[in-house]
């Protein structure tokens, strides 16, 4: 996956926007996630603490570091690779299933990439934060996965009688 020919090819079926801002460790990290769903119609997903003393494909300047810094809770990024959606109701049903969860959305970012006659995967990338005292138990984040992975599925109509 991580070879040159590999990587190449990859990158051909990126937009140059995708490439330009992304950070090579984030870079990577979201092929893996495109590779777990190409040629499919799965959803894979990584969560993992976002961290001000790395870039992390984060802008300097761009506040997050002093709003770490004020927060009372810790930020997480969550990666998502959506095979065969459609991007904006990716993200829409994405933002339900947070909400419901009870996490804010700080920032996203959302990409395309090529899958061949496979058609699209969507890149999706949250950062986000747990609200009022909620901390995210193991089981809490376990729930949390297997609810964005079923939302792809999910009419918004069924999503909102759990609330």
């Amino acid at each position: 996956m991580f070879e040159k020919k590999n990587l190449l090819e990859y990158m051909h079926n990126c937009t140059s926007s995708y490439l330009k801002l992304s950070d090579t460790r984030r870079f990577l990290l979201q092929r893996e996630l495109f590779d777990k769903v190409s040629g499919g119609e799965g959803v894979a997903i990584r969560i993992e603490p976002f961290s001000p003393s790395s870039s992390d494909g984060v802008a300097d300047g761009d506040g997050l570091d002093s709003y770490q810094t004020l927060s009372e809770h810790p930020l997480y990024w969550i990666d998502m690779a959506i095979a065969n959606s459609i991007p904006q109701y990716s993200l829409e049903h994405s933002a339900r299933v947070l909400k419901i969860s009870n996490f804010d959305i700080i920032r996203s970012h959302l990409d395309n990439v090529k899958d061949g006659e496979n058609g699209t995967v969507t890149l999706l990338r949250l950062l986000v934060q747990p609200q009022g005292d909620d901390v995210p138990s193991e089981e809490k984040w376990d729930q949390l996965e297997r609810n964005l992975k079923r939302q792809k599925w999910l009419d918004p109509v069924t999503t909102d009688l759990v609330r």
